[in-house]
């Protein structure tokens, strides 16, 4: 699951005019509901009018046990 989201962010960034990428992954579990997510923050700097432009996007992605 995590290539397949690292995949989605490759193909924004290829469409964006970027700068630069900035990722962070982190996981959450829940014992008592037994879901865990998986979630990548993603801060893409973007180029827009010669300017700098920050643009923070998360992607989550559950599994069920």
């Amino acid at each position: 699951m995590a290539i397949l989201v690292r995949q989605r962010v490759d193909q924004m960034s290829r469409a964006k005019n970027l700068f630069e990428i900035r990722s962070e992954t982190y996981f959450v579990a829940s014992c008592l509901t037994g879901v865990f997510e998986f979630r990548l923050n993603v801060l893409m700097i973007v180029k827009e009018n010669k300017k700098r432009v920050k643009i923070a996007t998360e992607y989550l992605v559950e599994s069920q046990n």
